[in-house]
């Protein structure tokens, strides 16, 4: 059960902590997202401390995910898991079911994911924080109080500064299409599908049915050509259509 505890919380931490960091790494697109859902869920508010709440939470997030993965403080961070965890899986299904805002938000611009699939990542996720709850006395700090106050200063001084460092400058990572390098000529361009396209016909006295290209269909044979008629048009996609990375460009 302790092995069982320390992988749980690994997991769980690993999350939080890359969860935090993508958001944090680029604080004015997680301010964006928030004033998304201060005016969708009517407290807007909020919006002018927008860019503080976002370095904050990024900061208590990635904080939380130190404190799980190096067993700092099990009860705290347990408990501050859980309750965010619960928050979250609610708001993710309020937003799943009525959907006021497209995405979560939750791995900022690094991986987008629809309100349903980020309402079952977080059943997930609050099903194992309920298990660090329960196993609660199978935990243990490796660490004196006085380093555990020193892991949790140092965990939000780092996510802190990268926001802060972030916002003078440009993100240290920058997930957007839009980042330093890019092409932006090359970046509006859209990728065309590409399929091969059947064209279905059926012979009117058997029933049988064949498949044509517009290149093998049986122009030149009329005798065949009087013996069948078209029944439907099908695709098959080889390559899909893929979205332009920068598809709102004005």
């Amino acid at each position: 059960m302790k092995t069982l505890r320390i992988i749980t919380r690994s997991l769980v931490g690993i999350l939080f902590m890359f969860s935090g960091f993508v958001k944090g790494v680029d604080p004015l697109g997680f301010t964006y997202k928030l004033h998304e859902y201060f005016i969708a869920y009517h407290i807007d508010w909020l919006s002018p401390l927008a860019l503080t709440l976002s370095v904050i939470l990024c900061a208590l997030e990635f904080t939380i995910g130190v404190m799980l993965v190096f067993g700092v403080k099990p009860k705290l961070s347990s408990w501050l898991a859980f309750i965010m965890m619960f928050f979250f899986t609610v708001l993710t299904l309020l937003s799943a079911i009525y959907s006021p805002v497209s995405d979560c938000g939750c791995f900022g611009d690094a991986i987008k994911l629809t309100n349903w699939e980020t309402f079952y990542k977080n059943v997930v996720l609050i099903a194992f924080t309920i298990f660090l709850l329960l196993t609660l006395k199978n935990a243990k700090s490796a660490f004196s109080p006085k380093n555990e106050i020193g892991i949790i200063i140092l965990g939000a001084g780092v996510l802190v500064f990268v926001s802060i460092f972030s916002l003078r400058h440009l993100p240290i990572i920058d997930f957007l299409p839009w980042k330093v390098g890019n092409k932006i000529s090359e970046q509006v361009i859209a990728t065309p599908e590409k399929a091969d396209i059947f064209l279905v016909y059926k012979d009117k006295k058997t029933g049988q049915l064949f498949e044509y290209t517009a290149k093998t269909l049986p122009y030149n044979d009329s005798a065949k050509w009087a013996s069948i008629e078209f029944v439907e048009q099908k695709k098959k996609i080889i390559e899909p259509y893929k979205e332009a990375p920068i598809h709102d460009f004005v």
